[in-house]
């Protein structure tokens, strides 16, 4: 799960993905990457921010592999952080770049919080051209945090413009989400 800036809804986009899979009588894995990402679903947690970027690939597959010999799941769900493209915070760059080259994933749901209060996020479009560019995935979702929408703002703006299934999952859980996962994983 990435996203358009700090801030926007990865966390919870993933923990929520890992819910709808459960409640599908699947077996899913949830690894965090982030100081906060203790609360359940999680199965791996580690800090990527306190690690160097070089290091931060290498721990992301140490992550998969000890999921997949201790829970052997369906599938792994690997919650990114910041963003590729954010403005006025480059910082974190390195470190999104780096969790998406160690996780590799077949698929990326993008989160978005628009007219975010404090940070300076460029955008959909340009963070998902940044994913795909960086590594060869596909981004097949958007995970919309409403807090400080416009009023005309609405999930299916955003499907209309960007032509991708958009959830508030904070609000609706993320099966939307997961079945276009599964829509893609299956093409």
């Amino acid at each position: 799960v990435g996203g358009t800036s700090q801030e926007c809804g990865k966390r919870t986009t993933t923990k929520q993905l890992g819910i709808s899979y459960i409640e599908r009588h699947l077996n899913p894995a949830i690894i965090s990457t982030d100081e906060m990402g203790l609360e359940e679903p999680t199965d791996f947690n580690f800090r990527a921010g306190s690690l160097s970027a070089m290091d931060v690939p290498a721990a992301v597959l140490s992550a998969i592999k000890y999921v997949e010999e201790h829970k052997n799941p369906d599938i792994i769900f690997i919650e990114g952080q910041s963003s590729l493209t954010e403005d006025g915070n480059p910082h974190p760059r390195g470190l999104s770049a780096a969790i998406l080259i160690g996780c590799a994933p077949y698929a990326v749901i993008v989160g978005h919080r628009p007219n975010h209060p404090y940070r300076e996020p460029k955008g959909i479009e340009e963070e998902i051209r940044a994913i795909e560019a960086v590594e060869p995935t596909k981004v097949v979702g958007l995970s919309i945090n409403l807090k400080n929408a416009d009023e005309g703002m609405t999930l299916d703006s955003f499907e209309s413009e960007y032509g991708l299934p958009a959830e508030d999952v904070y609000n609706n859980g993320a099966s939307k989400l997961l079945d276009a996962i599964f829509e893609y994983l299956e093409e």
